[in-house]
């Protein structure tokens, strides 16, 4: 690990440099969004894997904290995770699409008065389906529900709804991953 540096999380590989993303930021700009629209019930899609990525469970937990001091609802009410599941999914197989779909169909079987108006979802995959979702449902986007994701993938300026996404700086973590490295080489790190 002498000339090495990760983009990621500590937690992903002890011991290794490493530059990281905030995710309780992306989720705070999120909400902050979703807040000023005027939305007060938004739900969280999280993933439903038996073991979530960092990301996802470092962006659920901030949702859950943001949301009880936001708008005082129970984070139990208002995550869709594994835990909704009868058996968390435990293979590493892409089941971005349908936690999606099934996120947006659990909060959409609910009385009128105790549907979310928004969703922020841990990545834009889950955001993509559950948006599709919803516009299948009848659902009008942005109209009648509002959806966020996190990460600003190019490919989802390319939905026919388009969807609004929390930008990940991806040339400024390169940057300090690169000054990291080259400060190693230098023997000032």
């Amino acid at each position: 690990s002498e000339h090495l540096v990760l983009i990621g999380h500590p937690g992903d590989a002890p011991g290794i440099p490493t530059i990281g993303y905030d995710n309780a930021a992306a989720v705070e700009l999120a909400l902050d969004h979703l807040a000023k629209l005027g939305h007060r019930r938004v739900a969280f899609l999280g993933s439903c894997l038996a073991a979530p990525s960092i990301d996802s469970r470092l962006r659920q937990e901030a949702f859950a904290v943001s949301l009880r001091r936001r708008f005082a609802l129970d984070p139990a009410d208002w995550i869709h995770d594994a835990s909704r599941l009868p058996a968390p999914l435990d293979r590493a197989t892409d089941f971005t699409l349908l936690e999606g779909r099934w996120g947006a169909d659990h909060f959409c079987q609910r009385p009128p008065e105790r549907r979310p108006s928004a969703f922020l979802a841990y990545n834009d995959e889950v955001a993509a389906a559950a948006l599709q979702r919803l516009l299948e449902s009848g659902v009008p986007v942005p109209s009648r529900a509002s959806v966020v994701g996190i990460d600003d993938q190019p490919w989802t300026r390319l939905l026919a709804t388009p969807l609004t996404s929390v930008s990940q700086p991806i040339e400024e973590l390169g940057y300090r991953a690169a000054r990291r490295l080259l400060d190693q080489r230098a023997g000032l790190a």
